[in-house]
């Protein structure tokens, strides 16, 4: 079945989150990973306005910029609210893209709405790390 895609041509992951929505309808998931990683969450919508459209795809290379270089090995898990609606009201998602950190437990470590770069992905984990390290 060839996958038809909305008339923009996107990239990365907003690219092939289109091209497997449109074929199997279902949200593009990261491969399996070990749970007991810290979590990236990167939640986009594959159908927002250009302008969130041009956000998530910025956030896209700065979440693969950040995935290369550290060493704490995350999962990556990409939510599209196109598929998964109920998502935004549970994590209070507004505006897309959203990110979160979560440590090993669960627990969310950072969020960040709008714009952000590799290096306040990198700080946040970096001072959540220095904070754990203190407390033992």
């Amino acid at each position: 079945m060839k996958p038809t895609l909305h008339r923009r041509t996107r990239s990365g992951f907003l690219g092939i989150a289109l091209a497997v929505l449109t074929i199997t309808g279902q949200s593009l998931a990261a491969p399996p990973q070990d749970k007991t990683a810290p979590t990236l969450v990167f939640i986009i919508k594959s159908d927002a306005c250009q302008c969130e459209v041009n956000l998530c795809v910025v956030g896209e290379q700065e979440v693969r910029n950040f995935l290369a270089a550290n060493p704490w090995g995350f999962r990556l898990e990409t939510i599209d609210l196109k598929t998964r609606p109920k998502t935004a009201k549970e994590y209070g998602v507004l505006a897309v893209p959203v990110v979160l950190l979560l440590d090993e437990s669960g627990n969310r470590v950072a969020r960040f709405d709008g714009f952000f770069s590799e290096q306040d992905l990198y700080k946040s984990w970096e001072k959540h790390r220095t904070a754990q390290s203190g407390s033992r």
